[in-house]
C-alpha cells in the first residue's frame, strides 16, 4: 500500500516545528506582510487547519477577535498545502461595483449579480482547471452575505 505524502505521522512536536519553520523559511516576502510568532499555540492553529485543509471539502470557521491573527494562520496554511487563498471581504465588493456601475447607487441585485459572476468564476477554475482554493470571507462580508440573502 503506498504512502500518502500529504500526511505525515511525527513522533515529537519538534519534527512538527521545524517542519512548519522550513515552510515559513520559504514563505514569499509578497504574502507575508504580518510576522507570524510560531510559538506553541499558533503552531497548535497551523496543524488543526493543516488537517481540515487535508481532506477535500474540508471546511472551517474560525471565530475570533479582530486581528488575533485567523487570516494570517489561514494564509500561511494554504501556502503550506499549495491552495490558493482568496480574501473575499467588502474591498472586493466595493471596488467591482465602483468598476461596474456609472452614477447609480449599487443595489441588492448590483450585489448579487457581483456574486454570482465572482463565485461562478472561483467555481469554474475549482471544476475545469482542478485549483484549489481556500476562500477566507472577512467579518464584514458576513454582514453582506446577510443582507443579501434577506
Amino acid at each position: 500500500m503506498g504512502e500518502n505524502k500529504d500526511y505525515s505521522y511525527y513522533n515529537n512536536i519538534n519534527e512538527i516545528t521545524d517542519k512548519i519553520k522550513t515552510f515559513y523559511e520559504n514563505y514569499p516576502t509578497a504574502v507575508n506582510h504580518k510576522n507570524i510568532v510560531l510559538n506553541e499555540e499558533t503552531l497548535s492553529i497551523v496543524i488543526k487547519i493543516l488537517r481540515i485543509l487535508y481532506f477535500k471539502k474540508g471546511h472551517l470557521i474560525l471565530i475570533g477577535t479582530n486581528l488575533s491573527g485567523k487570516q494570517s494562520l489561514s494564509q500561511f496554511s494554504s501556502f503550506i498545502k499549495k491552495k490558493k487563498f482568496v480574501e473575499i471581504d467588502e474591498s472586493i465588493l466595493d471596488k467591482t461595483l465602483k468598476a461596474e456601475k456609472t452614477e447609480k447607487q449599487s443595489s441588492k441585485q448590483d450585489n448579487l449579480a457581483f456574486w454570482n459572476k465572482y463565485i461562478k468564476k472561483i467555481l469554474n477554475e475549482v471544476a475545469f482547471k482542478g485549483i484549489e482554493y481556500v476562500l477566507y470571507f472577512g467579518s464584514k462580508i458576513m454582514e453582506n452575505v446577510k443582507i443579501i440573502l434577506s
